[in-house]
């Protein structure tokens, strides 16, 4: 982005960063500033969970500023072309909301914008589809909110009990956590915050509001989540996307049936849902008997339900879930690195996800009158034996009808005992797994199989080849070689997973582009292994090693190999192109973050990286002993490519804050400068309430 906007020369005025996960406030601030004529930003977060562009109220309203002051400025860039009109500032952004302090001043905002009025939804076809802040036009087309609700507190004499005591299913007239008697300051708290958000909503949802994420702490009183899912469901017109957190939302009869009503009046638009932490159902048969369940619109093209593992509510579930093109039961990766598939550090929880539901999921997914899914994810499942994947896998390659299963994920699945030991029925695992590709051998285009037994990662790798459209192998979380924890010999064996990769890749039928081996507890040894596989493999253009802290400067040796061997042919990007057009290989892209490399490592890759323009990305982020001359070897190498990484950026030392992207300026800045800033720049601290937002652009 900072090379296609030093080429403008100043003239860029449209900047649309949507979906982008890899670009940060720094990186478009820059933009900006080098851009004068710039008046036209779109931020949208799309599909992506890793967005780092949302916005806090406070940010929104500078940048707002900004972007009004241009409105009809001329642009300070010499140039023999006549001055177009003067554009109108407009900003589309994502806005995130975390506590009650920042939802006041959201809707203080909005309210000021829309022109004051917020007691009810207006008809979407009489609001003015954006609202005007600082002499911009603004809309905010993503709202991700947190942290709104505390923890109920009943305080009966002085002592105090948790309101979550009184979480069971509600009377009849009455609500679950509620029971707060009138005047309760909390009861009036709660109240009052859950009134602000409906007026967020109220004002939003009729402007164009495309995806709301209801965050831990949202939605956590019952009473309030009536009234904001009501909100939902009457003012969001055009909402594409919603996420929850079902620890609040489904945990009482009256909340699941507000959650369907507001599923069934954004119907028509919907595509999206994400329920989280879906495991923490109550128990009990509400889920069946009239209005204790709930509907999934039957639009939806995305559904995603956190391990929704209670019997009574599973069958009427995933009957409905089956609609959808993609299919996610998958608990969230935990431990390890961001992009971590591991699930050994994760917490355990019960009910688990048993035969009797693998069945029924498998009954689900073979009706060809209900099933549309083309991708299914069933990671982290934290199952203790491999019967239910079985029983799944087998299904999947029964299914009936043309084979249009596209996405697989397996990872995570371990299928160990809660003592550690392997259970038996790896064999069989393996044969269904096998069973289940070759059935979509025609189709799979991506396939996680990170963590499962080894047995089951050997029967993948062999069926890779015979993937003709397969483009991206994950095998993240796994142990490629066992030397760490096995004998030598073991190491050796010929049946380890790095010599199957190896063998795999070097296949002459092997169309991979894409392999991710992030948090595999590689070595320099085991970069040797797989090295054989990955230089013959005709199509790799992309290896994403991060995670990995024992590779160090020594694997950076092996590593400079994998880089000089895409060094052949033409130069830039055409290069890359004209290589993938003839089913040519050669990497354009190395993850390499956090891999416990220091000068040593990155001047040895500097050296590859001068000699192969066809890499683009080189990503060295959290090395932290990687210092000024290795960080000057990668800056020599680089010859303009701006993915090259060459300098520290707050993703690397988050204490300096997203001001700086340079460790080499402390000089400049005051000892108050010095200390810890959160990308909000230290809004939450008192002393620095009136430090003005780097969006101002000052």
């Amino acid at each position: 982005m900072s090379a296609a906007s030093a080429k403008a020369g100043g003239h860029l005025r449209h900047l649309d960063v949507s979906g982008c996960a890899e670009i940060s406030h720094g990186g478009v601030i820059r933009v900006l500033r080098a851009n004068l004529n710039l008046t036209r930003l779109v931020m949208d977060e799309g599909e992506g969970e890793t967005f780092r562009l949302r916005l806090r109220p406070h940010h929104v309203v500078a940048l707002a500023h900004t972007l009004g002051g241009r409105g009809g400025a001329g642009s300070s860039a010499p140039s023999s072309l006549p001055p177009p009109p003067p554009p109108s500032p407009r900003l589309d952004v994502s806005v995130e909301v975390a506590g009650n302090r920042e939802l006041e001043e959201l809707r203080e905002m909005l309210i000021e914008a829309s022109g004051g009025n917020n007691s009810t939804p207006t008809p979407a076809s009489s609001a003015p589809p954006h609202l005007r802040v600082g002499g911009a036009e603004v809309r905010i087309v993503a709202l991700t909110v947190s942290l709104l609700f505390v923890k109920a507190v009943y305080v009966v004499q002085g002592v105090g009990a948790d309101a979550d005591e009184n979480d069971g299913e509600e009377e009849e007239g009455g609500a679950a956590g509620g029971g707060n008697e009138a005047g309760d300051p909390m009861e009036e708290t709660n109240g009052r915050t859950a009134s602000h958000l409906a007026d967020i909503v109220n004002i939003l949802g009729v402007r164009g509001l495309r995806r709301i994420n209801f965050g831990e702490g949202a939605l956590r009183c019952p009473r309030s989540a009536e009234i904001i899912l009501e909100s939902v469901g009457e003012a969001c017109a055009s909402l594409r996307e919603l996420r929850v957190d079902g620890g609040e939302v489904l945990q009482t009869g009256s909340t699941r049936r507000w959650f369907s009503a507001a599923l069934s009046a954004c119907r028509a638009t919907l595509r999206r849902l994400t329920v989280t932490r879906a495991h923490l159902l109550p128990p009990g048969n509400a889920y069946t008997s009239r209005g204790g369940g709930f509907t999934l619109p039957d639009t939806l093209e995305q559904v995603h339900f956190e391990m929704p593992v209670r019997p009574e509510f599973f069958e009427r579930f995933i009957s409905q879930a089956v609609g959808a093109r993609a299919l996610s039961l998958a608990r969230r990766p935990s431990g390890g690195g961001r992009s971590s598939r591991s699930a050994s550090a994760a917490a355990r929880w019960d009910p688990k996800f048993t035969v009797e539901l693998a069945a029924l999921t498998v009954a689900a997914l073979r009706d060809p009158a209900l099933c549309r899914v083309t991708h299914l994810d069933l990671s982290n499942m934290d199952l203790e034996g491999c019967e239910q994947l079985e029983v799944i896998l087998n299904g999947v390659a029964a299914r009936p009808g043309p084979c249009v299963l596209k996405v697989l994920s397996l990872a995570g699945n371990e299928c160990r005992s809660i003592g550690g030991a392997s259970v038996s029925g790896d064999g069989k695992l393996a044969d269904a797994l096998t069973k289940a590709l070759l059935a979509h051998a025609g189709t799979l285009t991506h396939l996680d199989v990170g963590a499962l037994p080894r047995v089951a990662m050997h029967a993948a790798l062999e069926c890779a080849p015979r993937l003709a459209n397969l483009q991206t192998l994950d095998l993240s979380g796994s142990q490629l070689n066992l030397t760490s924890t096995r004998s030598t010999a073991a190491a050796n064996a010929p049946d380890t997973i790095g010599r199957a990769l190896s063998t795999a890749l070097a296949d002459p039928t092997c169309r991979l582009k894409r392999l991710i081996l992030v948090h595999c507890s590689l070595v320099a040894h085991d970069l040797r292994e797989i090295g054989g596989g990955v230089l013959k493999c005709k199509t790799l253009v992309a290896v994403d090693l991060s995670y990995n802290n024992n590779i160090g400067d020594e694997g950076c040796r092996e590593l400079a190999r994998w880089i000089r061997a895409g060094s052949e042919g033409g130069t830039g990007a055409k290069r890359i192109r004209g290589k993938m057009k003839a089913g040519g290989g050669g990497l354009a892209r190395l993850e390499l973050e956090c891999c416990g490399i220091g000068d040593a490592g990155a001047k040895c890759l500097a050296v590859a990286v001068a000699a192969n323009l066809n890499l683009m990305r080189l990503d060295l982020a959290l090395n932290i002993n990687i210092g000024k001359s290795g960080r000057a070897a990668l800056a020599s190498a680089s010859s303009g490519r701006s993915g090259i990484w060459h300098q520290l950026t707050t993703e690397d030392t988050p204490w300096a804050g997203s001001g700086s992207d340079n460790d080499d300026d402390d000089e400049d800045r005051d000892e108050e400068d010095n200390s810890y800033l959160t990308d909000d720049d230290g809004y939450f601290a008192s002393h620095r309430v009136s430090r003005p937002s780097p969006w101002s652009l000052d």
